[in-house]
């Protein structure tokens, strides 16, 4: 009776190898989950910051169309832009906007200055595939007129990097049919 009693104590739990086999097994399932999640962390970065350029410029095109409202310094007053430029280089993690109002001074007025994420740039910018830096964009009242560079009927393609991983993100801005979007 006593030895039966003492295999009933060896043989209940677990040895030291199966114990160290399901160890390993969850350290290889938290390794490939920590890593997708980097990955897909990377990913939303420089897709958040390509929608939120888009964002900005569609936010412009409408102040263009809709005549809103901003301090015009020529004046005092508050009145509707007649243009804004959007200035964009490459190799950078910024881009200005400007108002410009054509009052007897013709006032270029800085609005704002917007910043890339910590990890994401401008790495470069084509029109009608053609590199080019720095980018002027202007949207022109009353009718969004979109001019880049100085010319109209062109296509910009900003091309956003993620510095870490080398994703890249396109926001494409159409002067011809005023389309912009993410790519």
């Amino acid at each position: 009776m006593r030895i039966e009693n003492l295999k009933l104590k060896i043989s209940s739990g677990f040895t030291l190898l199966e114990l160290i086999v399901v160890i390993s097994i969850t350290g290889i399932l938290a390794a490939m989950v920590t890593a997708n999640f980097l990955r897909i962390r990377t990913a939303q970065e420089i897709q958040n910051a390509a929608n939120d350029m888009t964002s900005k410029v569609r936010g412009i095109q409408n102040a263009v169309l809709s005549g809103g409202l901003v301090n015009n310094p020529g004046t005092g007053t508050k009145t509707g832009a007649d243009a804004y430029d959007m200035v964009f280089t490459a190799n950078t993690q910024q881009y200005t906007i400007d108002y410009i109002f054509n009052n007897p001074n013709s006032t270029s007025t800085s609005a704002e200055t917007m910043s890339l994420p910590v990890n994401v740039k401008i790495n470069n910018i084509t029109v009608n595939g053609v590199d080019l830096t720095p980018v002027r964009i202007r949207m022109s009242a009353p009718f969004g007129e979109v001019s880049i560079s100085g010319a109209i009927n062109r296509v910009v393609q900003i091309n956003l990097t993620h510095l870490k991983t080398g994703l890249n993100k396109a926001v494409i801005i159409d002067g011809i049919s005023g389309r912009i979007a993410v790519q």
